[in-house]
């Protein structure tokens, strides 16, 4: 069995699933069929449905057969745990696309926030990917001084912070966000393949080391018609940030 074809059979089904080609509780052909279809072997085609069905697109009945889903708009839920935890536990199929990454000399607005004075830094450009749709994207302004570990490779996993400041050995002590209602810009508009002058939300991130110097900033911009923004506060004056796409 070679992975391309389980695959393109999971993504073509996958893809009519989404696209509305098949109906809620639309019985699927069954795996004979599938396999005269695509030409695949019985073993592929269960192999395929069982990615669908981790997905959450398909129900399988013994002795009835598979059955199309009911598809509800869902939301992922970034809770305290952090971005790479939440979505681990929530959406494990979320994925990093790695747009650009160079050393530039940055804005006067992201040279104030990283302390730095006519120096350059480092700029990454990510975009977030579920279900084949792009939920938000990045860009991280990182000291050149703590770029050593960084490889395309890092730059791409979900879990990209908590293994730079590892490799790095950076001890973060605090760090400060902010959070706007902002209308997306030629340039936001068209990672995220929206419209101009949609709304989306924007946050910024400062994090600073043991010594009180920033070492990166990262704003991040998801749609507005995907992210809810819940928050708790105890009477200790603590808060805990939820986020939900």
């Amino acid at each position: 069995m070679r992975i391309q074809e389980y695959h393109k059979v999971y993504d073509n089904i996958k893809s009519q699933i989404l696209g509305g080609y098949y109906a809620a509780g639309q019985k699927l052909a069954p795996e004979r069929q599938l396999c005269g279809h695509y030409r695949i072997s019985r073993v592929t085609a269960r192999h395929a449905l069982r990615l669908l069905e981790e997905d959450g697109l398909i129900e399988r009945f013994q002795g009835k057969g598979t059955f199309i889903k009911s598809i509800k708009p869902t939301k992922l839920p970034i809770t305290e745990l952090g971005f790479a935890k939440s979505v681990k536990q929530y959406a494990p199929r979320l994925y990093r696309n790695l747009q650009k990454h160079k050393t530039i000399y940055p804005s006067a607005d992201i040279s104030n926030l990283l302390g730095l004075h006519q120096e350059s830094c480092l700029l990454v450009i990510r975009t977030d990917v579920l279900n084949e749709e792009i939920l938000g994207f990045d860009r991280a302004y990182i000291r050149l001084e703590y770029t050593e570990s960084i490889t395309d490779e890092l730059l791409r996993r979900v879990d990209f912070f908590e293994k730079w400041t590892e490799n790095e050995n950076l001890k973060i002590t605090f760090y400060h966000e902010s959070i706007e209602a902002t209308e997306a810009n030629n340039e936001i508009a068209s990672i995220l393949k929206i419209k101009k002058s949609q709304a989306v939300l924007k946050s910024t991130e400062v994090y600073y080391n043991f010594k009180n110097i920033p070492v990166a900033v990262f704003e991040s911009y998801y749609r507005g018609d995907k992210i809810k923004l819940t928050s708790t506060a105890n009477f200790k004056g603590k808060v805990n940030v939820k986020v939900t796409l």
